[in-house]
């Protein structure tokens, strides 16, 4: 997802198609905006999680400077009939492999398991974003709150800005 065409790609279809599907579904307020203006270097952005809108939100609301240049942690559960078909039907595996997939591209989006093994190699990739001058969309109530009020974080948010020595920008939504 970080290859040259796959960032073409989303340079061509963020503005041209996501900004402005967006915008038209979701009447946003940006407030606090002029704080990013001095920050320097990669960010984990942590916003509060309320619906699938969050994540096209979030990037609409950035900067270009951190839009274009954003790797979205996703629950790698949500995706379970793709990294796990043998559990599930072939149509629904295949649905499910479709819309990781698209995700994946359009979002530079990447798994982060919260129950399953694997988050080493996650968090690994995380490092590797960060290091390359990457900024995180972290969600760290790990689900949707279907209520305004916020869940509890699960853990790892804190030890992976205080590792990687990168600041975190709280996101309201």
């Amino acid at each position: 997802s970080r290859s040259w065409l796959a960032r073409a790609f989303r340079r061509v279809t963020m503005p041209g198609l996501l900004l402005p599907l967006t915008r038209l579904f979701a009447h946003m307020r940006i407030r606090g905006k002029e704080n990013l203006a001095n920050l320097k270097g990669p960010v984990i952005f942590a916003p509060n999680h309320q619906s699938h809108m969050d994540t096209p939100c979030v990037l609409a609301a950035l900067p270009a400077r951190y839009r274009y240049r954003a790797g979205v942690a996703l629950w790698k559960e949500y995706f379970d009939p793709y990294f796990h078909p043998e559990s599930y039907g072939k149509l629904h595996s295949f649905g499910n492999a479709l819309l990781y997939w698209v995700v994946t591209l359009f979002f530079n989006a990447f798994p982060l398991p919260q129950t399953e093994t694997g988050a080493s190699s996650s968090l690994r990739y995380l490092g590797e974003l960060i290091s390359g001058g990457w900024s995180v969309l972290y969600f760290p109530e790990g689900e949707r709150s279907l209520t305004e009020e916020l869940l509890p974080f699960q853990p790892g948010i804190g030890l992976i800005a205080s590792r990687l020595n990168v600041p975190i920008v709280p996101v309201r939504l």
